[in-house]
């Protein structure tokens, strides 16, 4: 039958140059990828934390500036002791302190970018030394080893061919190279003295992330499952 690692049904074929990527070599590519993206959804979640706090202390700089009139008169009632300007001194460095930890976060989403580049150049390459000759490219479903190196609990079946999962992989780091650099755009942007409003639209789409699509994580996931299972038959 059909499954996520047999798009085509049983007529798959044994690639002989590729048996240094069979099926549990894939399920640990994907396994690695996997937990990267994971790693980069739980900065993404204390990422958009620090954006909240950093846009409550923008809104109470702004009403806090000396600089707009309106809002001076409002609060000049608690100015005679020189209380505004040590207010908006101590948001100041709040909003620092808040960048510099957003900044932190970038830090971390490069790291988990190059880890999921690398992880796929190092594919590529182990690919370009297994295969045997170029007619082995295959676009139909493969048979493949899993469990190898565990005796009788080695299988064979039927998963997508390798520059199939080649491609998923490449889909993978593309997108979170797109999203790094959305992220690195937004960032530069964000500025004491931008409009609130501006503020608003930068967190709007640093949490959207719309490069990030879930639809190729859970395709990863389907698949590693797929394998794993076929593993413990």
């Amino acid at each position: 039958g059909k499954n996520a690692l047999n798009p085509g049904g049983r007529n798959g074929r044994f690639l002989p140059g590729l048996q240094g990527m069979d099926g549990s070599y894939w399920r640990s590519i994907f396994g690695d990828a996997l937990r990267a993206a994971r790693q980069w959804s739980a900065e993404q979640a204390r990422s958009e934390g620090i954006l909240s706090a950093l846009v409550e202390f923008h809104s109470r700089l702004q009403s806090l500036s000396v600089a707009n009139s309106m809002q001076r008169s409002i609060v000049g009632v608690l100015d005679t002791e020189g209380t505004v300007p040590c207010l908006r001194a101590k948001h100041l460095r709040g909003m620092e302190n808040l960048l510099s930890a957003l900044q932190s976060c970038i830090t971390r989403f490069e790291a988990l970018q190059v880890e999921l580049a690398e992880l796929h150049a190092n594919v590529w390459q182990r690919h370009g030394k297994c295969m045997a000759q170029p007619e082995t490219q295959a676009v139909q479903p493969v048979s493949t080893v899993v469990g190898a190196g565990l005796g009788l609990a080695s299988r064979i079946v039927l998963m997508a061919p390798p520059l199939q999962c080649l491609e998923w992989l490449q889909e993978l780091d593309k997108t979170y190279s797109g999203e790094l650099l959305l992220k690195l755009q937004l960032f530069d942007s964000i500025s004491y003295e931008m409009e609130p409003a501006r503020l608003g639209q930068v967190v709007r789409l640093w949490n959207v992330q719309p490069h990030v699509r879930s639809a190729p994580l859970e395709r990863l996931e389907a698949l590693v499952m797929s394998l794993s299972d076929q593993e413990k038959q």
